[in-house]
């Protein structure tokens, strides 16, 4: 996918967010399951952004079981 360098710095600034905040499952939208697999099904959460020159996008991010309640970005994509 190719953003542009406007773009970038939008999803550059989600994802500073989802880092630093103190619980990322606060900015969730809700839980997602991985249908590729299935037989370990695999679930994580989103947040969907919409800026005002109509860039919108969607992160998919799983919380990690450690102390930091760190994030692993998943997905970053602009169709939803």
């Amino acid at each position: 996918m190719n953003f542009t360098r406007e773009e970038l710095l939008y999803v550059e600034e989600c994802l500073y967010e989802l880092h630093f905040i103190k619980d990322p499952m606060a900015l969730s939208m809700g839980v997602m399951e991985d249908t590729d697999n299935k037989e370990d099904k695999d679930e994580y959460q989103y947040i969907d952004v919409s800026f005002p020159n109509e860039f919108q996008v969607e992160i998919q991010y799983k919380v990690l079981d450690n102390e930091e309640k760190s994030v692993h970005i998943v997905e970053i994509t602009t169709e939803f």
